[in-house]
């Protein structure tokens, strides 16, 4: 157990789309991408004092703001355990030994993903710092919507792979995180 409490943290949520779903037209169709796209801006987080944010591309053009938030405190990263992004994010905060909250949105919320993705899961439920159940019983849509509130709430910032459209799960997550005002990272 970790020598930090709950309040200790930074929380940062994730939210995004699955890699077959991403239409920025240049993100290759490969299942090792993603994770290495989150690892790789986890990593700025963990070594956040290398950073000069004047030299980084439009992705950091919102992070001054809220990047007093961090100061040498350790991160809490909260993912909805969804296949594409939130999975990635999941893997690369175990590479990096960063804790995370797994929002489960229901039971068997996985029965219709690939033997793959259900394999990627079981091996990721093994690090969580915790698990919250957004709810119980079976598939039904609003418990999606309800996962998704329950990972932005009392977040900090919100780290979205998010291609602009105004539908689906990830929108529905951006748009509660604005309505909370909490910053976006896309």
């Amino acid at each position: 157990m970790s020598k930090y409490g709950l309040n200790d943290f930074v929380h940062i949520s994730v939210t995004g789309h699955r890699l077959n779903s991403v239409k920025y037209g240049t993100i290759p169709k490969n299942r090792d991408y993603m994770p290495l796209i989150a690892k790789t801006i986890l990593s700025l987080f963990v070594d956040g004092d290398e950073i000069d944010y004047k030299e980084q591309p439009a992705f950091w053009d919102t992070m001054p703001d809220a990047m007093g938030k961090f100061d040498g405190k350790p991160l809490m990263i909260h993912t909805g355990m969804a296949t594409g992004w939130d999975m990635s994010v999941a893997l690369a905060c175990i590479d990096l030994s960063i804790p995370f909250v797994a929002h489960i949105p229901y039971e068997n919320f996985d029965q219709y993903w690939s033997h793959i993705d259900r394999s990627i899961l079981a091996h990721v439920m093994d690090y969580p710092y915790m698990t919250n159940w957004c709810s119980y019983g079976e598939s039904e849509n609003w418990k999606l919507f309800k996962r998704n509130k329950d990972v932005i709430h009392d977040t900090d910032v919100c780290i979205a792979l998010h291609d602009g459209r105004e539908m689906g799960g990830t929108d529905h997550a951006i748009k509660y995180a604005i309505s909370q005002n909490i910053p976006i990272w896309n």
